[in-house]
């Protein structure tokens, strides 16, 4: 069984949606296998990441002399500096910065989204992350000096460099003869040629070629003497990865800002709040001191309008016989209960002398006037004349004359 968690897989020509799969193993030349990623997960449960080698006829190798010392910049270039020499829509392409060697050389892959799309899909379907995607060729063996050329029944591929390398049909290795040039700037050493039986292959025979025979298929040599651990991935740009290992505090960065952003907006909401009640405070303040005037008007100073507003009525009471009093109350309670059940009805002054209530009214309209005064005339032995009205800005301000029968 296998120990680790991740699997390297290669698609099957002629059947979407099916794999070789290849496990890595330590000590031992690993497990082989062939099927949908389904089957996978349902032999080996433990895999939950994939590195994916990609056929290297649906990847095309190049390098190119351009400006490269700003990144962004480059990424945006490449693709214009690529159109002449593709022969599809250069927007159906992704296009992968490999390297960078100053001041003006850059390797790139190119291959079609929608390869790339299908690969990413069928690995989440399948619960899996798919973590790399490799050029095929770009996973042979490198040697300085040194060229590897793996064949099998149909394609030959040859690494001719760290970030390049070429695939040409089998039944066209022997136009490489006379070629090298074309093929790379630097002439290599030696050619090796990692052949599926022992015969000899003559390719190149200026260059020093070493055979290295090998049993099994052409995968699975890859994967056994390839570059396992290669840092090439063409899952880069709209196809990057975010890593989910290791902390890092950018992963926090769209939530400290959303919550950035509430702080704002709670505290800015606050201000408001607060702001809008001061601002009813103070009008209500005024209001009240202007009432406390109106009753009041002997009052010059307004220190505190609750304890003054109290000493107000002792001083009325004090003024007044026991039987005084008490008539004066009784008047106040019958007219204030009137008007205190109509919101939009207020007293703005009052006064009292020998038995007799008289209160100004203000409300906005002058029929209520004449209702408050036939509503506490309905009490017994209570007499209500409407003394005068007048109409202003804010409706209408009335007096009423209010005693008993008797007075």
């Amino acid at each position: 069984m296998p120990v680790t968690d991740s699997a390297w897989i290669t698609p099957l020509d002629g059947n979407e949606g099916h794999y070789r799969w290849y496990l890595p193993q330590p000590e031992s030349c690993g497990e082989e296998g062939r099927g949908s990623l389904t089957e996978l997960t349902e032999k080996h449960p433990g895999i939950r990441r994939l590195n994916l080698l990609a056929p290297s006829e649906d990847v095309s190798l190049f390098k190119l002399n351009i400006p490269n010392r700003n990144r962004t910049v480059l990424d945006k270039a490449l693709p214009f500096a690529l159109e002449e020499r593709l022969a599809e829509d250069v927007e159906e392409l992704h296009v992968t910065v490999l390297h960078r060697e100053a001041p003006d050389t850059v390797y790139a892959a190119v291959i079609k989204k929608s390869l790339m799309k299908r690969w990413i899909e069928d690995a989440g379907e399948s619960g899996l992350t798919l973590n790399r995607i490799v050029p095929e060729v770009l996973a042979l063996p490198q040697t300085d000096q040194a060229w590897h050329l793996v064949t099998d029944e149909n394609i030959s591929m040859i690494r001719t460099g760290p970030w390049s390398g070429i695939t040409i049909d089998r039944t066209q290795i022997q136009s490489l003869k006379g070629r090298i040039t074309e093929i790379s700037e630097e002439k290599p050493d030696r050619l090796i040629c990692w052949l599926p039986a022992p015969d000899s292959l003559e390719i190149l025979s200026e260059i020093q070629q070493v055979n290295q025979a090998y049993e099994g298929a052409l995968f699975y040599k890859i994967m056994t003497d390839g570059e396992l651990n290669s840092a090439i991935n063409l899952l880069q740009g709209e196809y990057a990865r975010r890593s989910d290992s290791g902390w890092s505090p950018r992963r926090f960065l769209p939530a400290a800002a959303v919550l950035a952003s509430a702080l704002v907006l709670h505290l800015g909401f606050n201000l408001y709040e607060i702001s809008r009640l001061s601002s009813q405070i103070e009008s209500q303040k005024a209001s009240v001191e202007q009432r406390f005037r109106a009753l009041f008007p002997e009052i010059n100073r307004i220190v505190d309008i609750e304890v003054q507003s109290r000493q107000a009525l002792e001083k009325l009471k004090a003024g007044a016989g026991v039987a005084e009093r008490g008539q004066f109350f009784q008047l106040l309670g019958l007219a204030g209960r009137t008007i205190n059940s109509r919101p939009d009805v207020q007293i703005t002054s009052l006064s009292y002398d020998n038995g007799v209530l008289q209160l100004q009214i203000s409300t906005k309209e002058l029929v209520q006037l004449d209702t408050i005064r036939t509503e506490i005339e309905k009490h017994r032995d209570i007499s209500v004349e409407l003394v005068s009205a007048t109409s202003n800005e804010q409706g209408v301000s009335g007096r009423l004359r209010i005693s008993t029968s008797q007075s």
